[in-house]
């Protein structure tokens, strides 16, 4: 059964974290404005850096696939098979990261002049070549790394899985501050390396943590040798892993997009509105993950009236964003000032609303990704984001010859994403109240009648 008191003091504590990651941000940005010296640079900056939150959350799908098969296995206190999943899922993430990691070294010390040229970044700010092998080998050591963020949602641990990236961001502040006589030359690339081992050092040692919670569980013996059940860990994981992929291409690739067609200076500004815009974003996500795990937990236990009541507050908490985001446009500008200084950045309400819309769309696919996942039911979603895919990338063909602006890569992203928030949502919906979960109700009703 669903522990609720352990659920709103996790919940909280998620909040907390994420609130305190949020507030980082915001100091953070002023920060990156004094360690670069130009604003070309720090766009730069901030496109490798938003390609990097996506894909951040790459495990190849493993950790949200063996996610719901755990939450199973704990809620039934079957620990040798909870046991068992973790490690299939670890040494098969290993053995991804070293082939890969051994193809990225041969790749790089063989092609990567005819790929970049030994070009320079943003006028000599650091060789491009040395800050994507820094970036990929960073990515490759957190793949089986990040494995620990699913386990601790599984377990309902989502307050120490929303202190990993809040420690993150705290030691990339940290090395902003104090960094003042970093070299020109370099800034990025010890930007990039600092970045990694801010990413790497509180995954491990939350793993350790996760390690003697492991320990103490009541098992019996594991077949370590056994892995039978590794290729349908990787199958459902290959499904998540395409959602992932499909997200990461819709919305990471408008930093990219806009430092294509217009320039740094627009990702700069694209940047400022979406870290104030994405703060609702961060807030529902921080709630849905770890409510997506308790909603596997209540249907594995056919704990109907549960799914209702957190489906009543999610739709609850969206109303409340809404609310908030109303509020955020009317005030937007002396915020703006308050936070960068006066008449830095100029509001525009065209452009905030146009967020505001933005974070509407994504709030909403999240909102029906965790129902859905929680049901473990991933084909909609795959079919209407992989058709965002296509929609966003058709307009571009068209994108050159229409564009007035920057934010009119938001709208073509609005557009994309539109088609899969409405049919997600209804699917989400229909997964719930349908006529399935309505029958399984009655005959637990009459059964305890």
């Amino acid at each position: 059964m669903i522990e609720i008191k352990s659920l709103v003091k996790n919940l909280s504590a998620a909040l907390v974290f994420k609130i305190g990651a949020i507030a980082l941000g915001v100091i953070t940005i002023p920060a990156y404005l004094s360690y670069f010296d130009e604003k070309a640079t720090l766009g730069v900056w901030f496109t490798i850096l938003a390609v990097l939150n996506w894909i951040l959350f790459f495990d190849l799908g493993l950790g949200n696939g063996m996610k719901n098969q755990l939450i199973a296995a704990i809620e039934n206190k079957n620990y040798s098979n909870a046991k068992s999943l973790i490690y299939k899922t670890y040494v098969i993430l290993c053995l991804v990261s070293i082939v890969l990691m051994i193809v990225l070294f041969v790749c790089y010390y063989n092609f990567s002049g005819l790929i970049l040229s030994g070009e320079m970044v943003a006028n000599g700010k650091g060789s491009m070549d040395t800050i994507i092998l820094l970036l990929s080998v960073m990515l490759l050591i957190q793949f089986p790394l990040r494995l620990t963020v699913s386990i601790l949602l599984s377990m309902q641990k989502s307050g120490l899985a929303s202190f990993i990236p809040f420690a993150t961001q705290c030691l990339v502040l940290v090395y902003l501050l104090v960094s003042f006589n970093t070299q020109v030359e370099y800034q990025l690339t010890f930007l990039t390396a600092v970045y990694g081992i801010s990413i790497c050092f509180p995954l491990i040692l939350t793993s350790f943590y996760i390690y003697f919670v492991i320990k103490k569980w009541p098992v019996g013996k594991v077949d370590y040798k056994n892995f039978s059940g590794g290729a349908g860990l990787i199958f459902s994981g290959s499904k998540f892993f395409w959602i992932q992929l499909c997200l990461l291409v819709i919305n990471g690739s408008n930093e990219f997009l806009v430092l294509k067609f217009h320039s740094p200076e627009n990702v700069v500004l694209y940047q400022v509105y979406f870290k104030v815009f994405s703060v609702f974003l961060v807030v529902f996500s921080a709630v849905t993950v770890p409510l997506w795990s308790a909603i596997s937990q209540a249907n594995a236990s056919n704990d109907y009236k549960r799914i209702s009541d957190l489906d009543r507050f999610m739709k609850l908490l969206m109303f409340m964003v809404l609310i908030g985001m109303i509020v955020l446009c009317i005030i937007l500008q002396p915020l703006f000032n308050l936070w960068l200084g006066n008449d830095v950045i100029s509001s525009d309400l065209s452009t905030s609303m146009l967020f505001s819309g933005y974070m509407i769309v994504m709030i909403g696919i999240n909102y029906s990704a965790c129902i859905s996942n929680g049901y473990n039911q991933l084909q909609k979603q795959l079919k209407f984001l992989s058709f965002a895919v296509l929609i966003k990338f058709s307009g571009l063909y068209f994108y050159s010859s229409y564009a007035q602006g920057w934010t009119d890569i938001v709208l073509l992203t609005i557009i994309s994403l539109v088609p899969a928030f409405c049919f997600q949502i209804y699917d989400a919906n229909k997964l719930m109240y349908g006529s399935t979960v309505e029958s399984k109700t009655i005959i637990n009703i009459k059964v305890k009648k």
